[in-house]
């Protein structure tokens, strides 16, 4: 995985200026006073010493509203002051939880992350977003709250499973695919602190000009409106990253459609993309639940489908007609050359 230990750097924001801090090890007790940490995680490093400790299971069901209602009732009996540190030690579902229960309690107190997964690591720990989800629909509710400091361990990423490794690089894919950077996926594989660290510089460019998600940052939710709706038709069973990578694949196989990317460069990216999501298409996906979720879009409208494309010069923002039975058949289409639909 690369032993190169790459340099910190800063990223400014609307919440406070943070820094990215890329470390060996982190003496986890000097961090904070109040710790919200993945229950895996806590297990596999014995991290049951913290003080003010809560433990999660890192699963997409603790982001609903009624399990975070108890988080802050825990928070409460152990005194959470608004001069409290609060400490994320997981992945994205963990810094979700963290951030958003920072931004609300008493209009916001400082917190810290350690993301714990490549996923986390290589996107997700910059640019300020929390989410939660609202019954069946993911990511409907958050905030916008940056932390003070993150720091990037690599040893964590020795005992993540494949597809925790798979997920982490769909974003790196993402962020490369939108620079139009040239990428060799098993470089990527062999060197993952390198990308991770050119990861979050790329996307540090664009939440530095938009951090609210106003303008050009919505070009980061590349592959999302698909990548979500496959999430949800699936249950999750596919992580987060890889159905990213599946996300941004029928993205570019709707704009090769509509005639705005050429066959050679939508082959050539389906190539990639699709080394990241090989091991999972076998998995069911409910096309009803897909195309659902994909015509009710938050970023959509009653007329139009805001969706992010490839095109042969760039990755860009296209409203295309909200028409539901020409974007069923394209979908269908993909659908069937790639991937396992019920």
């Amino acid at each position: 995985m690369g032993d190169l230990l790459v340099p910190n750097f800063n990223v400014k924001s609307f919440y406070g200026n943070y820094t990215v801090n890329f470390q060996e090890y982190i003496d986890y007790k000097n961090l904070g006073t109040h710790f919200i940490v993945d229950q895996s995680v806590c297990d596999l490093y014995k991290l049951d010493y913290l003080p003010n400790l809560i433990k999660i299971k890192a699963i997409e069901e603790s982001k609903s509203f009624s399990n975070i209602e108890k988080v802050l009732n825990v928070l409460l009996e152990l005194n959470l002051k608004k001069n409290s540190i609060l400490v994320a030690i997981g992945g994205g579902i963990i810094q979700d939880i963290t951030s958003f229960i920072g931004s609300i309690w008493m209009r916001g107190i400082t917190w810290v992350y350690v993301p714990t997964t490549l996923l986390s690591q290589a996107d997700s720990c910059i640019g300020s977003k929390s989410s939660i989800n609202l019954n069946n629909i993911k990511n409907v509710i958050g905030t916008f709250f940056a932390p003070k400091f993150i720091y990037i361990c690599k040893y964590f990423l020795n005992t993540l499973s494949e597809k925790d490794i798979k997920s982490g690089i769909g974003e790196i894919l993402k962020l490369k695919i939108i620079q139009d950077e040239e990428i060799n996926y098993e470089d990527i594989q062999n060197n993952l602190q390198k990308y991770i660290h050119e990861a979050l510089l790329i996307k540090k460019q664009y939440i530095e000009i938009d951090e609210h998600d106003l303008g050009i940052r919505q070009l980061l939710n590349y592959g999302h409106c698909f990548g979500h709706a496959i999430e949800s038709a699936c249950n999750f069973s596919i992580p987060h990253g890889v159905a990213i990578s599946m996300g941004m694949d029928i993205a570019n196989f709707m704009s090769f459609k509509s005639n705005t990317l050429s066959y050679d460069k939508y082959k050539k990216i389906h190539k990639i993309l699709f080394q990241n999501y090989e091991n999972f298409k076998d998995i069911k996906i409910d096309k009803n639940i897909l195309i659902d979720s994909v015509m009710n879009d938050k970023k959509n409208t009653l007329e139009f489908l805001n969706l992010i494309y490839l095109t042969d010069t760039k990755v860009e923002k296209i409203k295309i007609k909200n028409n539901h039975d020409t974007c069923i058949k394209i979908l269908e289409s993909f659908m069937q050359l790639n991937l396992k639909i019920e």
